[in-house]
């Protein structure tokens, strides 16, 4: 008996992966009606939002797990999945099984341990024909996802210029700013009245804006936007929605506007602040994590948004160190991508300096950040400023 050949079945599923998965993972339904939008994980108890499958999923496969499987922010495809859930013992079991559900062609070798027919030379030709027509069906998907994605940055560069458009700058002298000031004095970060102004300068308040929800508009809200760079550049907008000093009462309170091209690869952050002359800045998850440390120490943090993109935080040329602001997650995924950073900026000649909070994490809690350290103890929970800048100073001059 033939196999079924790798090339023709992915050529043959790219555009009908999520009727595979309803066949064979039925478990990623929910998600698959929420293309693009976090959903609790199904595979892992307790989980509200760990889990999403990519907006192209139906011609890609592929899903990302916020934490499952071995690791933070794991990305797979479906095939991979069907391996690990059991549905399948190996890659070969996957073709044979989504092979045989799409109706696929046997054009590959003889499987070890079965009985076939020698191929006649009609039978090779066919086989050689199947191929190469699944080669030009996987060309014309990969040409037609690549518009695809391409249209979706367009549209997110609109959606983004336009939401600029209506956003004031962030100060403490306009008045109109009063519902972010509202909501940063609620959460604890009441002293930022009084940071630099460069701290603000990618941060924005946006009076009434529409927050979607499947498509639909749920209500209107006012915003706190900040500018998340790409390399230095604009690539998407962060937005928390507000009501009345609070996060506003929606499923998303936080979200990311579609970026105006790929991320993958890059160095994604919030700049909060800018370089100070000694070269030392922090880094940190969350915008209001970020925030917090700022007030706690006093050395411009900026946001890498997720453990993600802590991960791959490569700073600008005139930074010489930096203090990495890690969570503590009872899973271990801020300390893990804490730790990966590190050993990158240290490859680069940058001297870096993880700080974990010292408080317990609560029983009932996934973890402590340093937001938390500063709702509880103040600037009290942080190192003291001058002891940290006069050891970095001495480990600089090393």
């Amino acid at each position: 008996m033939q196999s079924f050949t790798r090339e023709v079945v992915m050529a043959a599923a790219s555009g009908r992966y999520n009727e595979i998965a309803m066949r064979f993972v039925p478990q990623l339904e929910k998600a698959i009606k929420r293309a693009g939008r976090h959903v609790a994980d199904p595979f892992r108890p307790g989980s509200k939002d760990g889990f999403r499958v990519y907006k192209d999923f139906n011609m890609k496969g592929k899903m990302i797990f916020n934490n499952n499987w071995g690791s933070s922010n794991k990305t797979i495809d479906l095939f991979e999945l069907m391996q690990l859930t059991g549905v399948a013992k190996d890659f070969p079991d996957v073709l044979e099984q989504v092979g045989e559900f799409l109706g696929c062609p046997r054009t590959g070798y003889h499987i070890k341990g079965t009985g076939y027919d020698n191929l006649t030379s009609a039978q090779k030709s066919e086989q050689r024909k199947a191929i190469e027509e699944a080669r030009k069906a996987a060309k014309l998907l990969q040409e037609q996802s690549l518009k695809e994605e391409q249209e979706r940055y367009r549209r997110g560069e609109i959606a983004i210029n336009k939401q600029l458009e209506t956003c004031i700058p962030l100060s403490v002298e306009d008045i109109r700013c009063k519902p972010v000031w509202d909501y940063f004095e609620n959460r604890g970060l009441g002293m930022l009245k009084y940071a630099p102004k460069e701290t603000f300068k990618d941060l924005f308040y946006a009076p009434l804006v529409p927050y979607y929800d499947d498509d639909k508009v749920q209500g209107y809200y006012d915003t706190l936007c900040s500018v998340i760079r790409r390399n230095g550049k604009l690539w998407s907008l962060h937005r928390i929605f507000l009501q009345n000093g609070n996060k506003a009462p929606v499923e998303k309170a936080k979200k990311v506007m579609s970026p105006v091209c790929n991320g993958s690869d890059s160095s994604l952050f919030i700049r909060l602040g800018n370089v100070p002359t000694h070269g030392i800045i922090g880094i940190a998850e969350g915008i209001e994590t970020a925030l917090a440390c700022y007030c706690g120490i006093r050395i411009p943090t900026w946001s890498a948004i997720s453990a993600t993109f802590l991960e791959t935080f490569t700073p600008p040329k005139n930074v010489r160190a930096v203090i990495i602001f890690a969570d503590k997650d009872k899973s271990g995924a801020g300390q893990s991508s804490a730790k990966k950073l590190k050993e990158r900026l240290l490859s680069m000649g940058i001297k870096a300096f993880i700080c974990l909070p010292k408080s317990e994490i609560p029983v009932k809690a996934k973890g402590v950040d340093w937001l938390d350290e500063l709702q509880k103890k103040g600037v009290f929970g942080f190192p003291d400023p001058v002891k940290v800048l006069d050891f970095i100073q001495e480990q600089l001059n090393k």
